[in-house]
């Protein structure tokens, strides 16, 4: 897979490693699936490198998880409802926040709310494991494939998707498998008839308080 073709540039000694999320000077755990052996349930292969700190945003926010032992991981996976409500939660508060500076002008409180709002976004994609600048050059690629409201049919400041226009969520679901997801490994195998997509189990998902869920962990066991 794509993600494991980086993995061993980096763990090759590649420097180039500019793009890479988890760039920082610190050990991290690479995650591998594997093909089971004999009375084995989720087997693993893990990796160890060394790598140095990033330049984006999305690289401080991954930062400040390892630095406070926070959750993230590597691999993209799904959290748990109680652990999603908290997410969505924190991240309507601080939306809130920019409501009410907006409502008073205040600029300085429209600024910390809408950088605390990005990094609570952001801390949900660490959290997710979502390889976060890929995903995002998805969508800006789509999003740069539509087109200004023509004049006389409304608003021509409008930004709107052209005819023939595709949406990015086939890519963005490329992505997600490229670097390691699988949705199978987060549902009860009793749960698939074998044809439609099985529901995603929320005992197997991660969460920071259930630390029995899943076993791609980080090293504090999150």
């Amino acid at each position: 897979m794509q993600w494991l073709k980086r993995l061993g540039g980096w763990l090759g000694g590649d420097d180039t490693v500019l793009n890479n999320p988890f760039y920082y000077a610190t050990t991290w755990k690479f995650w591998q699936w594997r093909e089971p052996k004999s009375g084995e349930q989720r087997p693993l292969q893990v990796f160890h490198t060394t790598v140095k700190r990033g330049t984006t945003n999305y690289d401080d926010v991954l930062h400040f998880h390892m630095h406070y032992n926070l959750l993230y991981h590597a691999v993209p996976g799904h959290l748990t409802q109680r652990k999603l409500g908290e997410r969505v939660d924190f991240m309507a508060e601080e939306l809130q926040e920019f409501i009410e500076a907006a409502k008073n002008q205040d600029l300085v409180g429209q600024a910390d709310a809408l950088v605390d709002l990005v990094y609570v976004a952001l801390g949900t994609a660490c959290m997710l494991g979502l390889p976060w600048e890929e995903l995002w050059q998805v969508v800006h690629d789509a999003n740069m494939r539509k087109v200004r409201r023509a004049e006389g049919t409304g608003d021509h400041h409008t930004i709107v998707k052209p005819q023939g226009w595709v949406a990015p969520e086939a890519k963005l679901l490329e992505v997600l498998y490229d670097h390691g997801y699988t949705k199978n490994t987060w549902c009860d195998s009793n749960d698939w008839d074998g044809i439609n997509a099985p529901p995603v189990t929320d005992r197997l998902c991660r969460d920071d308080e259930v630390y029995k869920c899943h076993p791609l962990k980080n090293d504090s066991g999150v």
